[in-house]
């Protein structure tokens, strides 16, 4: 949370620089020219884009779709991380549609009980693919909004037992990006389910459980 904390601020200190003209803060001589610091030409243009955040999991996280945890137990808050890129297929002058595409996207976190550490859960999704559609609120601001759809694969180690478990489904997000020139702040909500992956030929398991979560990140789109 501290590492978050830090990176939030250090990304906020460089939304007031770009708002500023670069070339009244470093100043080498009057005949200069003055350029902004981090602008995109196109705020609309597709790129690549890099974000990290917090991994939010539901309360129903790792239960099967017909049970609800009635618990005061669940998953913790963990780091996220995500690397893609962004495919304007239609410029509509302020506005743009195109294809979003996630080439990684991992998120961390902890189930405790009472203070003891039983399970800890890593979820990577690969190649979400979607549809966006930016919306461009004048030069340097512009908004995203995104689906996409992925193959998802979740390893969950138990602590005490010493023993890991493996799921793999289909995942699906719902999000918006918020950007301010080459800097984005975000958030979207994920669900879908993952099938328990046997590793005992001599056992029949079926388990499928749901694996909902939410994801806030800030981020950059170069």
């Amino acid at each position: 949370m501290k590492l978050f904390t830090r990176f939030l601020l250090i990304c906020l200190c460089c939304m007031f620089i770009n708002a500023t003209n670069a070339g009244d803060v470093f100043k080498k001589g009057n005949n200069l020219p003055k350029k902004p610091f981090a602008t995109q030409k196109d705020i609309t243009k597709g790129g690549f884009f890099f974000n990290f955040g917090l991994f939010i999991p539901n309360k129903n996280y790792g239960f099967e779709s017909d049970v609800d945890n009635t618990t005061s137990y669940k998953n913790g808050v963990g780091p996220s991380f995500e690397i893609g890129n962004m495919f304007r297929i239609a410029d509509l002058r302020d506005k743009a549609i195109g294809i979003r595409v996630t080439w990684l996207n991992v998120g961390y976190s902890k189930f405790k009980m009472d203070g003891e550490l039983i399970e800890q859960d890593i979820q990577f999704s690969m190649f979400k693919l979607g549809p966006y559609f930016s919306l461009g609120l004048n030069d340097k601001m512009a908004i995203d909004f995104y689906y996409q759809i992925a193959p998802q694969y979740i390893f969950s180690y138990n602590v005490p037992l010493e023993e890991d478990d493996h799921y793999f489904g289909v995942n699906h997000s719902l999000g918006a990006t918020y950007r301010f020139s080459i800097l984005a702040v975000g958030f979207d909500a994920n669900f879908g389910s993952a099938k328990y992956l046997n590793t005992d030929p001599d056992e029949s398991v079926d388990f499928k459980p749901r694996f909902p979560y939410l994801r806030m990140y800030v981020g950059l789109k170069l």
